[in-house]
């Protein structure tokens, strides 16, 4: 609900729902679930321009991430702080966590990671006017979002293949049914005339 609110730029009621978020995941101490609650109150509040806060709850967020290990939240978490350090021209410091984000994404091969990890280090070569770079990054990055588009394309294609699967069985075990039903009056109807 918190995101929701964000979402739909209510940014009052988006902090509302992520800090009961935030306390009900300190409770059971579910520490992914923090760290992602942390991330997203830092997204509020770079909404808000509080920076200050917003880089509080980032790098809280990432701490959480390396704590645990969490290769694929750390991987989000370095992309997304380092995004907040390209938006406020300290290139240097973004440069080094969209590295820290490449690598760790390729580590674990996860395609939309990739994509994040690349979409920054393509702007912030571009920022620092690293040509090449800009564009090695960049064509990794359509080369991700290509993946990504085509196996959400296979998913929803191995859905509808399913649904047609499952209603032609339905189909056929309908006609099937009505079949029995037929023979079964025309047994009672026999039995009738018999009595």
């Amino acid at each position: 609900l918190g995101l929701v609110y964000y979402y739909k730029n209510d940014l009052t009621k988006a902090k509302e729902y992520l800090n009961r978020s935030l306390e009900l995941r300190e409770q059971i101490n579910h520490k992914i679930g923090i760290a992602i609650t942390l991330h997203n109150i830092g997204l509020v509040y770079d909404a808000e321009k509080n920076f200050e806060k917003a880089q509080e709850y980032y790098e809280r967020g990432l701490k959480i991430t390396e704590e645990v290990g969490d290769k694929k939240n750390m991987a989000y978490s370095y992309a997304a702080l380092g995004r907040f350090y390209m938006e406020h021209q300290q290139n240097k410091k973004a440069l080094e966590l969209a590295k820290k984000s490449m690598m760790l994404s390729k580590e674990i091969g996860y395609p939309e990671t990739i994509d994040r990890g690349a979409t920054l280090l393509s702007e912030v070569h571009e920022a620092r006017q690293e040509w090449s770079q800009a564009l090695d990054m960049y064509k990794l990055h359509i080369q991700m979002r290509d993946s990504i588009n085509n196996s959400e394309t296979q998913k929803a294609t191995a859905k509808q293949q399913a649904k047609y699967e499952y209603e032609k069985q339905k189909a056929i075990d309908d006609a099937e049914h009505e079949k029995q039903l037929a023979i079964e009056q025309e047994a009672k109807e026999k039995q009738q005339i018999l009595t």
